[in-house]
């Protein structure tokens, strides 16, 4: 594990919570009385997909040969690449769905919650800060979208918020890119 730098953390931090991106999946949860249930299955999924690849982070950059500093800037990358999608695209639609709180596996933890911005974010938090960065934001991301699912109605916010995020997404992007290149 690199040395201690709170600026890092929290960029690194804030890219895993900005990568569940939940005001944009929000629109994907299934109608009540499963929306807060299928949250729920989501977020505990997202946070078991963070733990797995906080765990893995280290050794998996070890076996590939791999600094933190040269996987920083790949992650960046596909993370910046996941923002401008996010960005462009929009809220997702709520079908092809499983029904009830199945869905809270397919759509929601699956491929929206867990997608390859969460896994770069994960590991190079993981790999520079350690577990809590990276379990401990994908985990107030998972909160936020099982808050959000309690919500009335509030979807015009929430798709122009998902947007945001998208485009905060490609800010910390670049910025742990230009960060990797220059700890090179």
């Amino acid at each position: 594990m690199a040395d201690f730098n709170a600026a890092s953390a929290l960029v690194e931090g804030l890219a895993v919570l900005a990568a569940t991106n939940p005001p944009r999946v929000w629109s994907a949860l299934p109608p009540r009385p499963d929306r807060v249930p299928g949250a729920g299955v989501g977020a505990a999924i997202v946070v078991g997909a963070a733990l797995v690849l906080a765990a893995v982070a280290s050794a998996l950059l070890d076996l590939l040969d791999v600094s933190a500093s040269t996987f920083r800037i790949g992650a960046g990358i596909v993370i910046a690449v996941v923002g401008v999608h996010d960005l462009i695209a929009g809220a997702p639609k709520p079908e092809p769905a499983l029904r009830g709180w199945r869905a809270g596996l397919i759509p929601i933890a699956f491929p929206l919650l867990v997608n390859p911005a969460l896994g770069a974010a994960a590991l190079t938090a993981s790999a520079d800060h350690g577990m809590v960065t990276a379990v401990g934001a994908a985990a107030i991301g998972g909160a936020a979208l099982v808050a959000l699912a309690t919500l009335t109605e509030p979807a015009r916010v929430l798709r122009g918020a998902g947007r945001i995020v998208g485009a905060a997404l490609v800010i910390l992007g670049i910025a742990l890119a230009v960060d990797g290149v220059f700890s090179l």
